[in-house]
C-alpha cells in the first residue's frame, strides 16, 4: 500500500513540475495589487486556479469558514 501511495505521489509531483512553464497572469499582478483585494476575486472566478492556490474547492469554502466561526 505504501509503495502505491509513493508511486502516486511521485506521479503527481512530476506532473506538477512539468506544468510549471511560466507564471500565470493572476500571479503576475499579485505583487502590484496585493493578495486579497485583487487575487481572491480572480481566483473565485476560476475554480481550477482557486483549488490550486487554496487546495479547497470554491463550493467547500463557505462550509469550512462556517465551521471555523462556530468552533
Amino acid at each position: 500500500m505504501k509503495t502505491l501511495l509513493l508511486i502516486a505521489s511521485e506521479s503527481v509531483h512530476l506532473k506538477l513540475k512539468r506544468d510549471r512553464s511560466g507564471v500565470h497572469e493572476i500571479n503576475q499582478s499579485r505583487g502590484q495589487y496585493g493578495e486579497y483585494h485583487h487575487l481572491f476575486p480572480q481566483l473565485k472566478a476560476d475554480g481550477e486556479r482557486f483549488f490550486q492556490y487554496f487546495r479547497i474547492d470554491i463550493e467547500t469554502l463557505p462550509t469550512f469558514l462556517e465551521r471555523l466561526n462556530t468552533a
